[in-house]
């Protein structure tokens, strides 16, 4: 199934997070480098997330946390 949806989804922009639902990720972003040969850098537990918004988390008079990491 993995191998199916990573080529039946390849440019739909699915792909990062049916990596991230198997617990596949870091294994497969940190190991391959960028285009100009940088190391990627994914950090499990921060990156399965976008960062809130800071005025999000006053509007929310502070009932809203920031996810781990950020």
């Amino acid at each position: 199934i993995m191998n199916e949806r990573r080529m039946e989804f390849s440019s739909e922009g699915k792909r990062f997070y049916d990596m991230v639902r198997w617990g596949i990720a870091d294994d497969i972003i940190n190991a391959s480098p960028t285009s100009d040969g940088q190391a990627r850098e994914f950090i499990p537990g921060k990156n399965e997330f976008h960062p809130l918004p800071n005025i999000e988390i006053t509007l929310s008079q502070d009932k809203l946390l920031q996810y781990p990491g950020w």
